[in-house]
């Protein structure tokens, strides 16, 4: 089974001089996408050691939009079943 864990920031987030700071030998996308990728990196390394028994795939996602429109194109682009998927009781979550 794979889940695909979603971190979805509004572009506005990110303002002029946090775009400027930033190194320049990286591109914009690269600036915008560090923090949310070691985020989701240590979430998913928690999920794995937490559910280490079961036959489970955790992937990143990461998108720049509204939390619906970002929802909708990971389904569609990821071909998720959600009527499968909200039907599945999974173990809580030790957060």
């Amino acid at each position: 089974c794979t889940f695909y864990i979603l971190n979805v920031q509004k572009v506005s987030n990110y303002i002029m001089d946090d775009l400027m700071a930033a190194p320049s030998n990286t591109s914009i996308h690269q600036t915008i996408t560090e923090t949310p990728k070691k985020q989701l990196h240590t979430i998913i390394e928690k999920l794995k050691s937490s559910y280490n028994t079961e036959d489970y795939i955790f992937k990143p996602l990461i998108d720049y939009d509204v939390f619906t429109a970002a929802l909708k194109q990971a389904i569609k682009s990821k071909n998720i079943d959600i009527k499968r998927t909200i039907l599945k009781k999974p173990k809580p979550y030790p957060l």
